[in-house]
């Protein structure tokens, strides 16, 4: 931040410069928080739901459908008939692989209680995003998501990258990674186990649609 100051700067979003997103024009991001550029939103783990500022949220439910009428102009999906979902409390639907995990408070609170001020960003919403995304092995899918009303947290596994829109291929790894990060938690694997921005997660679900239910996909 001094930088910024003594260069006269201001500053765009916390984290290293993010590259194949817009950098102006405000948001509104999946988790109904308003961000200053597309950019801004990826540096917070979180996806776009539509451009402007948040104007409404949709009803929860995990149908690859508008939620919001004709409040809200939906952007294009990233490819037509695609597998999604429509995130909880977001308006538009979007294409990738999605989960819902719950979490053990129990655990939280144990691992707040150990730490007792030290290293507490371990426990965050991004570092557990973060965390899951290092369980990721295609480059070309990012880890995105928000804590839920329900007190959930939904993820999305996203194709990122300079080709849009992605190719087939590169959606359906994005969806079988997010399934092989649902695997990975709901079999107590050592690979989350070890990390403790993932330890207190108990379980996953998927509520992408299965594979080769394409036609019934928006």
């Amino acid at each position: 931040m001094c930088y910024l100051v003594r260069y006269g700067k201001t500053l765009a979003y916390r984290g290293p410069c993010l590259v194949n997103c817009e950098s102006k024009g405000t948001v509104c991001g999946i988790n109904g928080e308003t961000y200053t550029s597309e950019c801004a939103a990826f540096a917070a783990r979180v996806s776009v739901d539509y451009s402007g500022p948040c104007m409404a949220l949709g009803l929860i439910g995990d149908q690859a459908v508008p939620q919001c009428g004709d409040v809200i102009v939906c952007p294009p999906l990233l490819r037509p008939g695609c597998l999604g979902v429509t995130p909880p409390g977001a308006c538009c639907p979007i294409c990738g692989g999605a989960l819902r995990f719950l979490y053990s408070q129990k655990q939280v609170d144990r691992a707040l209680y150990i730490l007792r001020g030290n290293t507490l960003s371990a426990l965050t919403v991004h570092a557990v995003l973060t965390a899951l995304e290092r369980q990721v092995q295609v480059a070309e899918c990012a880890v995105r998501g928000y804590l839920t009303v329900e007190t959930d947290l939904f993820v999305l596994v996203q194709p990122v990258g300079s080709t849009r829109p992605p190719s087939d291929v590169q959606l359906e790894a994005c969806i079988r990674e997010a399934e092989k990060l649902a695997n990975l938690v709901r079999g107590s694997s050592p690979r989350v186990l070890s990390e403790l921005s993932l330890s207190a997660l108990t379980t996953a679900t998927e509520i992408h649609p299965a594979m080769g239910d394409e036609e019934d996909c928006i």
